[in-house]
């Protein structure tokens, strides 16, 4: 390495840049190098031009070392940086920031260095990811460890405020200040106290700073008081609190702590004082044994003039008092001036004057100050005080009280206390010459006052004068009177005069003379200790309104409801919800307590005063008093006070009116029987008000019995006839309906709820899911009993056999003993359905009569009078009452009755009704079939033989006859029909089932031509329940008009769910986007989306889904735990099933996984589809199992990708019988060398040979065998055929007139082998009468050419939008000349030619169909146009027709496969995918963002496409070869390695594909070994010599197959096998 290395400086030329001059020359090999040898070896070498191709360690090394200059190192080191914070994950920051902190302890960098370095990291804090920065913040702190000491190292923030603001941000609240002083180590928080929280400043006492607490105390207390609001004071308080109980404090600290909330209280707000207060007392819980912080003795001042004066210059006060120039001066000197001066020419104006100065805090002086000035004046101080009496002082100037304090050591204190007892010494002085400073009055004054031996008469001279003086003060300063000198003065021990009540009349007198306006301060509690004769009853008039509550919750004080009423007067209207916020409280829990007669006296006083029933009074107030005022006065509540009480809650919100009866219901166990009574009338008026049911709402996906019993809580649920007279009529049906069976179950369980039995039936009949209801809920005899007469019609009326079934034997199978003689008699089971009616012959053969009102001879009698009903020869066999469960059987027994040699498979072969059936009038036959007891309906020829008679002349009556086999009408006998007659039969025409797109949207267009507002009328759930089946043929855009909710509404319907399960894609994809559109929540949308229709919902939207949808959620569903608490992996829906890719089980177990493959092994409509990527990686994580042959276990789609080499021989027919149920359509084109294989080895297995019948097309369609490969089957038959029977050539119709009954055979075309006789026998009015018909059966090309030729020449000019909304696969075979003739309006027509199953299109003819619907004005490709026309057909328009697809278009669309398209229409569709997908992406993780975006990356970038590399997304390889071949071919080994993950197997089974090979041709064969999958073909190394492996190739055996005539074994006679065997026979004849 160092010799090749010192050859690369010979390969330096100045012109390349360093990037490349390392990847040329070192390579791989560059991680090997220190940065000093680049430097070393190049002269030119620049690490700021390398950085993308350098190492982290390198990276580290271009921060720390000294490198060359030019650039300066703050250069390099901001450039290096600036480089990482790019992309700080991809570009490893940490793994730089860790090989910082190796080399910082070896090189010792300067302090400069680190000090740029911690400044980016700091900065680096608040815009990398949150998932970096512990990282980030561990390498700053090792750093700091390494750091030299000294400020310029750590930091170059002025100070610790800056440092905390410009790091962390908003973020600093969220740290505690210990983690601030370990990040950084200098921070000093008393510096920052301006930018810490409360929170914070209060953890500053627990720590261990560099200043006592004291004076942490005092820095906290001066910052805070001054703004106390603003810099969140009481919120310090709180915290304060909290931290004292933490632990164990000293009495100095509480002494500090009192001292300073004592000073703040002198110029507090009321509410910070109020705040204060409560922290004073919570505090002195806290206190430690033996602290007393309120001493009540008096502290002396002992000023030292000589340590006051110093430095104190009075000079210049000194030359005015001498000059008695002072006028006007006083206050421009302090304090310490005066007090320093000689005052010998001082007088008492002069000392009045300087003591009016209202000085600031800072120049206030001090106590001691004071003392010593007044000290040195107190020869005219008597007299300035004089001269003040009638002045005011500020109270908020803290001189004041210094003032007083000093005025009281220097005159009270000196008193002997006889003289401190007279009045008139009391008079003079707290009555005139205190008077001024009395409102700044301080703790120290009161608690030595307190102390001294005052007489009772003296005291309440003082208290009076202090009463008088109490406006004055602060909030602070009256509850100090209270506490430091009313309260010790009462409690003392004076035996003379206890509580000093001796002059006093009774309670008021006493309160009066002894509290004054300071009562307030006191309990009732307290005030009864003081003076235990205290009456409150006698003292209301001077209670506060929280007195006059504490007394009156106090138990025995209020005894009645006079009292009550003597004490609310003294309670003001604006005063009362105080009060009742204090009364209300204090007796919650001990409302018994207190005589239920006073608690309803204020109730009345709430109902009377507190207007609560006004409409002004807001739902707010109204919600305070029920959540804390009212609650304990409603206990025992009384009927009469229910009607008020409920007028406070009329108009009220719903949230309101809810919380009012659930407070009555918290009571209900107090309430009389009356009282509840009461309430339930009035909840029911209340739901029956003018606003009906405004708070259930229009949201029937809420049940209505829910609402009621949330409504009624525990008061007397509603009986039936209540609960359905709540129901507005006009939402009766929709609100019966909202309840689920539960629910219903619930409601006629409850006792007494039945009190009207025809009301019953009218709750049955409107309820939907009565069948469902029946067979999962019981009920009580006394509801079943009523309930067997309202569903027994529904019985009857039931004609499939598990309908019937389901009736008899589980829904009424506690019902039927109440059958009796009326239910069974001939008026009721008349029109009984023959299935139906022979269960009921069964049932009551076993039925045990004993209680019954009827005998076996009167159901004898009902048998004999429903087979008499009709014609004997036409209604039933004649001989034997039996019934016969297949209708072809009774037919064709009727007509062998008419003409014994008939044969009814040539029915449609000759005549549409036949020569036999001529035989009965029109009229009978359909008598006949609505009235026979075994009338299930005739099969497709015979409906369509029978309806073809009628020709054009068809009416309401003949629809009402036809009934269900009205499906059989041509499309233009429906066009022939009166809409009025069309109107007349909707009642038959809505619940016709079977109706084909075209049918009904031609029925639609009838109806529409006579009513011209008929789409208009189109507009709520009730029109389109009364659609019924129609409901498929009405236009996409007419949903799109029609209001949500009503939508909504509809949906709930689960029978005309099931019919919209027929109608179009895009008509299902328009009524879902409807639903979402009323709430887009994601819960309210699972819940509204019916579960059939849970595919439609939006991919970004992340439900129920299709595998693209599925597959965004799967990984959080699949993992054993999740499918466990849903019952396993057999218990997930299919369609949740169909999101398993390697993406989404990357990180599942492999046995869960094996799970999962098992689980989707389903059939029939249940199938799990999947498509091949799923597939091959479904078989990737199985291939290793031990029962991998157990070939019944797995999805028979997984089979087809099995390598057939490991399938034992002895087995393989078992193989191919699973193979049977496969879709052998999901081979790409890639990878259909593997179906040819699987052919070759199904005819070396099976021996078998080709056998084509008539019948079993028949088969095939009924089993839903897709078109193209019935195709397939039926152009190998005619193959067959054509060489069997040779024909003369012929040039007229001989096999027989295609007509409507002929293309009603489920196998016509079939009899029309000979295309010649296809043209001959079809003609242009069949073909425009029965188009839809003629297109659903025909398949191939040259006949569906002869029926677009047939039909242009119908029409000469423009083709109607009906007819080219049917034309299916004929549309395939047009030109774009015949393209042009169409009508293309509608998405509805545009989705039908776009329908898949009609097979691709060719790109230019789809192109012409797409811009001639787009040419239409307001059409354009939104999403629901996107999902019609696919992925493969968008990509045959141009690029600036894609490019006007919009973002939102495609992001409500579902996956699109654009793999077809050119590159520059990927690049574009991926441009719009990316802004679709950002907004979503931005909350998802980088596989959910591969997930959305997949469809559309074959026009990613290589950027792109790298990030998902890096990102575990398991790329599946068909989106792999899809990517953007530059991409793709750009993708290294190792990149390629982890973006297929657990898929990279697959890249084998596509390297013959030419994208693959070239990618594999540009690899290192070394490189390309190291994915251990077999690829050869890559590079050679310099080093080494390739080899050539030959791949391993399957054997497989081929064997002619034998004579076309041989039989199919019986054993393989399985439909499920025969499916395999014609796509067998089918391909076959094109591999061989």
């Amino acid at each position: 390495m160092e010799t090749f290395s010192r050859r690369a400086a010979y390969y330096v030329t100045p012109p390349i840049q360093s990037a490349d001059w390392v990847k040329i020359n070192f390579g791989f090999f560059s991680r090997f190098a220190s940065l000093l040898d680049f430097y070393e070896l190049n002269p030119y070498f620049s690490g700021l031009e390398a950085l993308q191709v350098l190492s982290s360690k390198q990276l580290a090394e271009m921060l720390l070392l000294p490198l060359r200059t030019p650039p300066e190192r703050d250069v390099v080191i901001h450039s290096v940086f600036d480089f990482l914070l790019e992309s700080p994950e991809e570009r490893k920051v940490t793994e730089v920031l860790h090989f910082m902190v190796q080399l910082a302890g070896e090189v010792n960098p300067p302090c400069s260095v680190y000090k740029i370095i911690f400044d980016r990291l700091y900065g680096a804090i608040t815009t990398i990811s949150r998932q970096l920065e512990p990282a980030i913040w561990a390498g700053i702190d090792e750093l700091m460890s390494i750091a030299p000491e000294g400020p310029g190292c750590l930091s170059s923030f002025n100070n610790s405020a800056q440092w905390l603001t410009d790091n962390l941000g908003p973020f600093s609240e969220l740290v505690l200040v210990s983690e601030l002083l370990h990040l950084n180590p200098l921070f000093n928080p008393l510096e920052a106290i301006q930018v810490l929280t409360p929170k914070q400043r209060v953890e500053l006492l627990a720590l261990n700073l560099s200043v006592n607490t004291d004076t942490v105390i005092n820095m906290l207390f001066e910052y805070m008081t001054a703004a106390p609001e603003e810099r969140r004071f009481t919120e310090f308080l709180s915290y304060l609190v909290m931290f004292t109980e933490m632990g164990n404090l000293s009495c100095s600290f509480y002494e500090t702590l009192f001292s300073r909330l004592d000073d703040i209280m002198v110029t507090a707000s009321s509410k910070i004082a109020s705040s204060i207060t409560y922290t004073k007392l919570a505090l002195s819980k806290q206190l430690p044994l033996g602290c007393i912080i309120y001493s009540g003795e008096c502290n002396v001042t002992m000023p030292n003039e000589t340590e006051i004066c110093i430095g104190v210059n009075s000079t210049e006060l000194q030359i005015h008092l001498d000059n008695g120039t002072m006028a006007g001066r006083f206050c421009s000197f302090s304090v310490e001036e005066f007090a320093c001066a000689s005052l010998s020419d001082l007088t008492a104006q002069d000392l009045a004057a300087m003591l009016r100065c209202d000085r600031p805090f800072n120049s206030s002086g001090s106590k001691p100050v004071w003392k010593l000035f007044l000290s040195k004046a107190s020869m005219v101080l008597d007299e300035a005080l004089d001269l003040l009496t009638n002045t005011m002082l500020n109270p908020l100037n803290p001189s004041a009280s210094m003032i007083l304090d000093s005025i009281q050591e220097l005159r009270l204190d000196v008193v002997k206390i006889a003289i401190l007892n007279d009045p008139t010494f009391i008079q003079m002085w707290f009555g005139r010459r205190l008077r001024p400073f009395l409102p700044a009055v301080s703790q120290d004054f009161l608690s030595c006052l307190a102390t001294k031996t005052l007489t009772c008469s003296t005291y309440q001279s003082i208290v009076r004068i202090l009463g008088e003086i109490q406006p004055h003060m602060m909030n602070g300063r009256e509850m100090s009177v209270f506490t430091h000198f009313i309260r010790v003065v009462l409690t003392k021990n004076n035996t003379a005069d206890p509580a000093c009540s001796s002059n006093t009349i009774n309670s008021s007198d006493w309160m009066q003379k002894n509290l004054g306006g300071f009562s307030v301060f006191i309990s009732i509690q307290d005030l009864q200790k003081l003076y235990p004769k205290f009456s409150p009853l006698e003292a209301l008039a001077y209670l506060s309104v929280g007195q006059l509550a504490a007394m009156s919750a106090t138990p025995g004080q209020l005894t009645s409801p006079d009292q009550v009423t003597m004490v609310m007067k003294y309670v003001p209207d604006l005063k009362l919800a105080s009060f009742f916020d204090d009364f209300s409280a204090a007796i919650t829990g001990n409302e018994l307590l207190m005589p239920p007669t006073v608690r309803s006296a204020m109730l009345e006083v709430v109902f009377s005063r507190a207007n609560l029933s006004y409409p002004s009074v807001e739902d707010s107030v109204v919600i305070q008093w029920l959540q804390y005022r009212l609650p304990p006065l409603l206990i025992n509540l009384i009927p009469s006070q229910v009607n008020p009480y409920f007028q406070i809650l009329v108009r009220r919100s719903c949230n309101t009116e809810h919380q009012g009866v659930m407070l009555l219901n918290s009571t209900i166990h107090t309430l009389s029987a009356d009282s509840q009574k009461e309430i339930y009338n009035h909840i029911v008026l209340a739901l029956k008000g003018s606003s009906a049911l405004r708070c259930y709402g229009d949201n029937y996906n809420n049940s209505f019995y829910s609402f009621t019993e949330d409504s009624f809580m525990g008061f007397q649920f509603p009986n039936l006839t209540t609960f359905l007279s709540l129901m507005p009529p006009d939402r009766m049906h929709l609100l019966v309906n909202s309840m689920p069976p539960s629910h219903l179950g619930n409601l006629l369980r409850r006792p007494n709820v039945l009190d009207n039995e025809e009301q019953i039936c009218d709750l049955y009949r409107s309820y939907a899911q009565t069948p469902v209801f029946l067979e999962t809920e019981s009920l009580p005899e006394v509801v079943r009993r009523p309930t067997l007469p309202c569903v027994w019609p529904m019985a009857l009326r039931s004609s499939s056999r598990s309908e019937v079934n389901a009736w008899f034997d589980r829904r009424l199978q506690n019902y039927l003993v109440f059958l009796s003689k009326s239910l069974i008699s001939p008026d009721v089971t008349y029109n009984t359905s023959c299935l139906a009616f022979q269960k009921l012959v069964l049932v009551l053969g076993q039925y045990n009569y004993t209680a019954a009102d009827f005998a076996q001879q009167d159901m004898f009698n009902t048998i004999r009078a429903y087979l008499q009903s009709g014609d004997p020869p036409e209604k039933a066999p004649p001989k034997n009452p039996q019934f016969y469960p297949e209708p072809r059987d009774y037919y064709t027994r009727l007509i062998y009755q008419q003409d014994s040699n008939f044969n009814p498979l040539l029915w449609g072969s000759f005549h549409p009704i036949g020569s036999a059936l001529k035989k009965l009038t029109e009229r009978r036959k359909f008598d006949n079939l609505k009235t026979s007891p075994c009338r299930v309906g005739p099969r497709d020829q015979i409906s369509v033989a029978l309806t073809s008679n009628f020709g054009v002349n068809i009416d309401s009556n003949t629809i009402s006859a036809l009934g269900n086999e009205s499906t059989s009408m041509s499309a233009s006998q429906i066009k022939a029909i009166q809409p009025q007659q069309l109107l007349n039969a909707l009642s038959t025409l809505s619940t016709v089932t079977g109706w084909s797109e075209g049918q009904a949207k031609n029925i639609i267009a009838s109806l529409m031509m006579m009513m011209q507002g008929f789409i208009a009328s189109i507009n709520s759930s009730s029109s389109l329940l009364t659609l019924g089946s129609l409901i498929i043929g009405v236009p996409a855009s007419v949903f799109n008009r029609i209001n949500p909710s009503e939508i909504l509404v509809a949906s709930k319907n689960p029978l005309l769910i099931g019919y919209m399960m027929s109608a179009p894609k895009v008509v299902q994809h328009v009524f879902v986007t409807q639903i979402i559109s009323f709430n887009s929540n994601g819960d309210m949308m699972v819940q509204n989306v019916p579960d059939e229709m849970a595919t439609d919902i939006p991919r970004v939207q992340l439900q129920t889904f299709t595998s693209s949808r599925a597959e965004m959620f799967f990984d959080l569903i699949a993992v054993e735990s999740a499918t466990t608490m849903l019952g396993g992996a057999n218990n997930l829906s299919s369609s949740v099933l169909q999101g398993f890719t390697c993406t989404s089980v990357r990180s599942i177990e492999k046995v869960q996984i094996k799970n999962l493959v098992k689980g989707c092994r389903r059939r029939g409509q249940n199938k799990v589809k999947l498509v091949e990527t799923q597939l091959t990686c479904m078989y990737n994580q199985i291939k290793g199992e031990s029962d991998i042959s157990t070939f019944d276990l797995f999805p028979p789609d997984v089979l087809l990708y099995y390598d057939y080499s490991l399938v034992p021989q002895n087995t393989c027919r078992s193989y191919f019988e699973e193979l049977g149920d496969a879709d052998f359509s999901v081979f790409s084109s890639d990878l259909s060398y593997k179906r040819t294989a699987l052919l070759n080895n199904a005819r070396s297995c099976l021996k078998t040979t080709r056998q084509f019948l008539k019948y079993f097309l028949r088969v095939l369609k009924n089993n839903r065998v897709s078109r193209a490969k019935r195709t397939r089957m039926q152009a190998e038959i005619g193959k067959s055929v054509k060489s069997r029977v040779k024909r003369a050539a012929v040039t007229e119709c001989t096999v027989g007139t295609i007509t409507q009954a002929v293309i009603g055979d489920p196998t016509f075309p079939f009899d029309y082998d000979d295309i010649n006789q296809f043209n001959f026998c079809l003609s242009v009015a069949t073909v425009r009468d029965n188009l839809e018909g003629i297109t659903q059966k025909v398949d191939q090309v040259d006949y569906l050419k002869i029926v677009l030729s047939k039909l242009q020449q119908a029409y000469t000019t423009t083709i109607p939008e009906d007819q080219v909304l049917v034309l299916g696969a004929a549309s395939r075979v047009a030109t774009v000349d015949q393209i042009n003739t169409w009508t293309i309006t509608q998405v509805d027509t545009l989705a039908s030619l776009m329908d898949t199953s009609n097979d691709k299109w060719d790109p230019s003819l789809a192109e012409a169909i797409i811009l001639k619907y787009l040419r239409v004005q307001g059409n354009k490709l939104g999403s629901i146009e996107l999902n019609a026309i696919g992925g493969p057909n968008l990509c045959s328009l141009d690029v600036e027709v894609l490019r006007n697809i919009s973002h939102l278009s495609l992001k409500e669309a579902d996956a699109l496969d654009v793999s077809n398209c050119t590159a520059d229409k990927q690049k574009v569709l991926f441009n719009i995918s990316i802004e679709a997908f950002t907004a979503a992406s931005k909350a998802l993780s980088p596989v959910s963002t591969y997930q959305l975006s997949k469809p559309y990356l074959g026009g990613a970038s290589m950027e792109f496409v790298q990030r998902l590399a890096a990102s575990n997304v398991n790329m599946d390889l068909m989106t792999f070869k899809n990517l953007d071949s530059p991409v793709l071919l750009g993708l290294t080994v190792n990149e390629v390695k982890n973006l297929l993950g657990t898929n990279l197997p697959d890249l084998k089974s596509f390297e013959n594909t030419t994208i693959i090979q070239n990618w594999i041709t540009k690899q290192l064969q070394s490189e390309l070994d190291t994915l251990n999958i077999g690829l050869v073909g890559g590079r050679a190394d310099a080093t080494t010599v390739p080899t050539v492996t030959t791949p391993a190739v399957t054997k497989q055996t081929t064997q002619t197959t034998k004579a076309a005539g041989a039989q199919i074994q019986g054993e393989f006679a399985g439909l499920t096998f025969l499916v395999f065997l014609a796509l067998f026979i089918s391909s076959h004849q094109i591999v061989i």
